[in-house]
């Protein structure tokens, strides 16, 4: 992709805008807004749904256009950070972006959307994940039960006596199977709003495999395709196989009514995979990893070995615990758009982290930078890990990754790195730095022990 392919994706100023609300505006809570949107989109996303929100105003047209630059001066932002705080409020569905190019120039229509419940956001299979991977375990029970602070507590077996509405209403029935002219008009002009899909099913989870091995436990396949959605967000996000996933979702299981606790099962997961920390499996790889990757060094294909084994999160986690940081919601979010978008492999992806975090020194995963890198090899027809290393070698000999590198956001603090990083994660414009003899000792013996997990959970 071009500079100038680029800085046409940014947040133009000279275009015009509308801020315009969904139907069901009336809807939105400003304390959920708060307590449960803004853990996950960030502080500089929440400040933007606000500035767009003080351009809201009655019966808008395209005509009452204003030009963006107000809106950058409103908010005090770069062209960069409104235009990553738009994508991610889109992203949680809270404002949906629609573009117009007329006579008078193109225009934005930014339609504000109203906040789910809480009890419906937590419900919600992809943004409860976020959420509870941002603010924690602890904070998010006390999310979970002030959803409910004002429902009966003990559960008590009432009998309800409430009147239906013909019960109390009289009304001709005549005007309901042939509505007054009145009604239709209004009907429409108020749509009824419908449901965006905030993630795509993922085809490579093998669904038959999960239903027969839960054959013989209480869950049935009508809660597994009613949890279908949230499943597959957890395989996509860390990885996870058919029989993994199965003992989560035993874990999961409620004593009470055999059904899956969803937020037992979010839970589970994500505890496990905050304290992941198992080693590269490249056995049994060594042979296809020379044929794919003839030009790349031992260390290097060693590299390759570990981008084809782990999930996106999990790989992320092994680096940022081997430099000291931690895995933020950003970078989870950042992984999840790369994820979703489908046109990079998933080893593609783990080489492009590395790349960022460990080549080019980031203490996260920038999303411009993430993403011009992405559009760069998918213009280059990077298909898997091999390739993506040559792309990046290719684009260090050109002399390119100090220029690249100067204009990087500027990082404030230096990482401190708590142990040596292995080989595998070590790059260099001109070579990769071999392994010691104690490193590759070490190495091995953590394969061994993982490859002997894998039997014992097979068996």
């Amino acid at each position: 992709m071009t500079t100038v392919e680029q800085q046409q994706q940014l947040f133009d100023p000279e275009d015009g805008f509308i801020v315009t609300a969904a139907e069901d505006w009336s809807h939105f809570d400003n304390e959920t807004f708060l307590r449960f949107y803004q853990p996950i989109v960030g502080s500089q996303a929440f400040s933007t749904f606000y500035g767009l929100m003080a351009f809201l105003k009655p019966q808008p047209v395209l005509a009452d256009r204003q030009l963006q630059s107000l809106l950058l001066a409103q908010l005090n932002m770069g062209r960069q950070d409104i235009t990553e705080s738009l994508k991610r409020l889109e992203g949680v569905g809270m404002v949906r972006t629609f573009t117009k190019k007329d006579s008078i120039g193109r225009v934005q229509v930014y339609e504000l959307q109203a906040t789910m419940s809480p009890a419906t956001l937590i419900n919600d299979d992809l943004l409860s994940v976020l959420l509870l991977e941002s603010v924690g375990e602890q904070a998010f029970d006390r999310l979970v039960n002030s959803a409910s602070s004002y429902q009966l507590r003990g559960n008590p077996q009432l009998t309800e006596i409430s009147h239906r509405f013909l019960d109390v209403f009289n009304i001709d029935q005549r005007s309901v199977t042939a509505p007054p002219s009145t009604l239709v008009t209004a009907r429409q002009q108020l749509t009824t709003k419908q449901y965006h899909p905030l993630v795509t099913n993922d085809d490579d989870f093998d669904w038959p495999t999960l239903t027969q091995l839960l054959a013989n436990q209480p869950i049935t396949e009508d809660d597994l395709t009613n949890h279908r959605e949230l499943i597959e967000v957890e395989h996509q996000l860390y990885g996870i196989d058919e029989p993994t996933m199965a003992r989560f979702l035993i874990k999961s299981i409620n004593l009470a009514d055999n059904h899956i606790d969803t937020n037992a099962l979010k839970k589970a997961i994500a505890q496990s995979y905050a304290s992941v920390g198992q080693s590269i499996d490249d056995s049994g790889q060594n042979q296809s990893l020379v044929k794919d990757g003839g030009q790349l060094n031992a260390d290097e294909q060693q590299l390759v070995a570990a981008c084809r084994y782990y999930a996106p999160v999990e790989f992320l986690q092994q680096l940022k615990r081997q430099t000291g940081g931690y895995v933020t919601s950003k970078d989870r979010f950042v992984l999840q758009g790369l994820i979703e978008e489908g046109h990079l492999s998933k080893e593609v992806v783990n080489v492009l982290s590395w790349y960022v975090l460990i080549s080019l020194d980031n203490a996260t995963l920038p999303k411009g930078l993430v993403d011009t890198i992405a559009n760069n090899w998918m213009k280059a027809g990077v298909q898997n890990a091999s390739q993506a290393l040559r792309q990046i070698q290719a684009f260090n000999k050109n002399g390119q990754k100090r220029a690249f590198s100067k204009r990087r956001p500027r990082q404030t603090g230096k990482r401190v790195v708590k142990e040596k990083m292995p080989e595998w994660t070590r790059e260099t414009a001109k070579k990769t730095e071999k392994s010691s003899a104690q490193d590759i000792a070490k190495l091995r013996e953590r394969i061994a022990k993982h490859n002997q997990r894998k039997g014992d959970a097979k068996s």
